[in-house]
C-alpha cells in the first residue's frame, strides 16, 4: 500500500452540524410542549412516516430505540411495523421543522460568523478564528471516521492513537486508513454500489497536553532528584520540548509505519 502523502497545513476550520434525527426529533419536542405529561418519542421505537392513517409511504426518521429494530431511513412502512409492530409512526409537521430550522440557524450563528445551510438540518460553520487557540492547546488520542450513504446509512470506523495528538499529519494519515477500510473494506457502502453523500473525521479522548502517560522518551524531562510532586504536569519550556518530539516522531512514523515507535514495556 502506497504511503500517504503528507497534509498541507491550511488556517481554516470548518464545524459540520447535522441535527440527529430532525425530523423525529422536532417532532418529540413539540408533542412535549403540547403535552408535558406525553412520552418522549426519543425514548421509545418511532418514526416520522409519510402517511401515518394509511401506514404507506416510507420512514423519513427514526428514534434510536427503532434503530435497534433494524429499521432504516428510506424503508417502507410496511417493512418497518413487520420489524416493531408496536412502532408508533408520526406525520410529518414541516411547518415545526422549518421553524426549528431558523432556531437552528440563528444559534448557529451566535457562535460562527459565517453558517451554510444545506439543508433543513444541516450546516458549516467556518470557525477558522478558533483554529490557533485550539491547533496548539488541544490534543486528541481517538480518530474517528463517519459517512452518510445516499440511502442515509450512517457508519464509522474508530481508532485509538498511542498517545494523544494535535499532529494534522499523523490525524491525516489515520483517517485516511479508517476511511479506506470503511468504504473499500469487506461489507463498505461502494462494496454494496452505495454513494457518499457526507464524510466526516473526529477526535475524541481531548487534553490539553499537560497531562500524559509517561513513555521512555520523557524521561529527559524529569529533575536528576526524581518526580517533582506535581510529575505529569508539563511546564512551558517542557511542553515546548515535548511538541518538538512529537513532531520528530510523527516525521517517524510517516517515514515508517504508526507502529514504527511503540512504548517500552
Amino acid at each position: 500500500m502506497s504511503a500517504v502523502p503528507p497534509v498541507k497545513r491550511y488556517q481554516t476550520l470548518i464545524f459540520h452540524v447535522d441535527v440527529n434525527s430532525a425530523f423525529l426529533s422536532w417532532s418529540a419536542l413539540k408533542a412535549l410542549e403540547e403535552n408535558p405529561g406525553s412520552v418522549d418519542l426519543r425514548t421509545i421505537p418511532s418514526a416520522v412516516a409519510g402517511d401515518v392513517e394509511t401506514r404507506h409511504g416510507i420512514i423519513t426518521a427514526k428514534s434510536i430505540p427503532a434503530k435497534k429494530f433494524g429499521i432504516e431511513t428510506a424503508e417502507p412502512v410496511g417493512s418497518a411495523l413487520r420489524k416493531c409492530p408496536s412502532l408508533v409512526l408520526v406525520k410529518s409537521d414541516f411547518r415545526t421543522y422549518r421553524m426549528y430550522s431558523r432556531e437552528l440557524m440563528g444559534l448557529l450563528r451566535e457562535y460562527a460568523p459565517e453558517v451554510e445551510q444545506v439543508s433543513i438540518d444541516e450546516a458549516y460553520l467556518d470557525m477558522s478564528h478558533l483554529w490557533e487557540e485550539m491547533r496548539d492547546g488541544v490534543y486528541g488520542q481517538s480518530v474517528t471516521v463517519s459517512v452518510k450513504t445516499d440511502r442515509f446509512r450512517r457508519r464509522s470506523h474508530q481508532s485509538t492513537l498511542q498517545s494523544s495528538t494535535n499532529d494534522a499529519d499523523r490525524i491525516y494519515e489515520n483517517a485516511a486508513a479508517l476511511a479506506r477500510d470503511l468504504l473499500f473494506g469487506s461489507g463498505g457502502p461502494f462494496s454494496g454500489g452505495e454513494k457518499i453523500r457526507l464524510i466526516g473525521v473526529g477526535m475524541s479522548r481531548l487534553d490539553r497536553g499537560e497531562y500524559r502517560q509517561m513513555t521512555l522518551f520523557d524521561m529527559e524531562m524529569q529533575p536528576a532528584g526524581g518526580r517533582r510532586e506535581d510529575a505529569g504536569k508539563m511546564t512551558p519550556e517542557e511542553a515546548a520540548r515535548r511538541k518538538k518530539l512529537d513532531e520528530m516522531m510523527s516525521g517517524i512514523r510517516r517515514k515508517y509505519g504508526e507502529g514504527a515507535i511503540r512504548k517500552g514495556s
